[in-house]
């Protein structure tokens, strides 16, 4: 599988209720986080926000959870962390659990 995004964006939607005939709505970008910004790598596979606030992605090498101002990176080479180093899918489960697809 390739990577769906080559970076993590943060977009704004305009959610107004538009007729048929008119104009699509548009996208602003808030805020660009790549390897300059923390984001461990720029090859990214899956995002989720959890109940807790967190902003989980999935990246070739491991995951990354971001806090608003920092990425905490769990991977394969660390020792507990992670038994496979590229995250494909997450799910957030019952009380806050993280579900993990790897490759």
């Amino acid at each position: 599988m390739r990577a769906g995004l080559v970076l993590l964006t943060v977009l704004l939607f305009e959610a107004f209720a538009f007729p048929l005939d008119t104009a699509a709505p548009t996208w602003h970008i808030l805020d660009t986080y790549q390897q300059p910004q923390g984001l461990p790598q720029n090859s990214v596979y899956a995002i989720l926000q959890t109940g807790d606030g967190y902003l989980w992605v999935g990246i070739k090498g491991g995951l990354a959870r971001f806090d608003g101002a920092l990425f905490t990176v769990f991977s394969a080479r660390a020792p507990n962390q992670l038994r496979a180093s590229e995250v494909q899918g997450l799910v957030e489960g019952d009380e806050l659990s993280l579900w993990i697809a790897t490759h």
